[in-house]
């Protein structure tokens, strides 16, 4: 996602490279506002992968 890294750290990944000079044709502005982003919990929040569907609340009523 590039979460946390700075322009130079994702162009010096081949893989992100590739993603950044796609996103770049489109967005160019990006790196400036990516500079910001990054290191804004507002924009930088946390992945998750959790299931939407799951229902923890029951499970942990299961468990206490």
């Amino acid at each position: 996602t590039g979460a946390g890294l700075s322009f130079e750290e994702l162009n010096e990944n081949e893989k992100t490279r590739t993603l950044l000079d796609r996103l770049l044709q489109t967005f160019p502005w990006w790196v400036d506002l990516h500079g910001w982003w990054r290191t804004n919990p507002a924009y930088n929040t946390p992945f998750s992968t959790a299931d939407p569907g799951q229902d923890f609340e029951a499970e942990a009523m299961d468990v206490f």
